[in-house]
């Protein structure tokens, strides 16, 4: 028979149910749990992963995992929680570290979340995302200098990124630089347009 495909998102509890009935063709926790992710059942999708960090405790991706689905429920502590634990198992997981610093900036902790972006970089995940929390932490610390050097690092592979080129804009307002600070803005607010109209399209 084939595999199984369910015909709209599955809620945790019909999955369970779809496991007793027909354990060989439902997918496994983990994959629900992403399902559930990534269709915006985010409570679900914290339960079936606390379910599966139940059964492998150790597992680093489950804990980040969760710890992603914690920060969109709003509860950054418990970010902070699996993803340090996450962390503390694979000390060069880079993205692991990125989120942790995500979620360190989220809790008022700028120089933990600084520290965690700086390893997630030296981790090798050096993406415009991770350049650009360090930037925000840099911020929140009050050396604007060096946030500035640090966004333009994330705008190297991302210089239409909305995002960067908006916390950069807040950055040179800071520091006085008003007219490179509106030019950002503006970069920023044609980039949005642009994606607007190419998504009516």
């Amino acid at each position: 028979p084939a595999a199984f495909e369910p015909p709209a998102p599955m809620g945790l509890a019909l999955f369970r149910r779809a496991l007793e009935v027909d354990s060989a063709h439902v997918p496994s926790l983990d994959h629900a749990a992403l399902m559930l992710f990534e269709t915006g059942r985010l409570q679900e999708s914290s339960e079936a992963f606390t379910e599966l960090i139940r059964t492998a405790p150790r597992d680093r991706l489950v804990l980040e995992a969760r710890g992603i689905v914690l920060r969109r429920l709003g509860d950054a502590r418990g970010a902070v929680q699996d993803l340090s634990e996450a962390v503390a198992l694979d000390p060069s997981y880079g993205e692991a570290r990125l989120h942790l610093a995500l979620s360190l900036l989220d809790v008022g902790e700028p120089a933990a979340a600084l520290k965690e972006a700086d390893a997630a970089i030296a981790c090798g995940h050096g993406t415009p995302g991770a350049f650009d929390t360090r930037a925000r932490a840099f911020m929140r610390l009050g050396r604007h200098v060096e946030a500035l050097d640090s966004f333009e690092s994330a705008l190297v592979d991302a210089p239409t990124r909305t995002d960067v080129l908006f916390n950069r804009s807040q950055c040179l307002n800071i520091v006085g630089r008003h007219p490179e600070a509106e030019e950002s803005l503006r970069t920023a607010l044609r980039r949005k347009a642009c994606c607007r109209e190419a998504g009516r399209a």
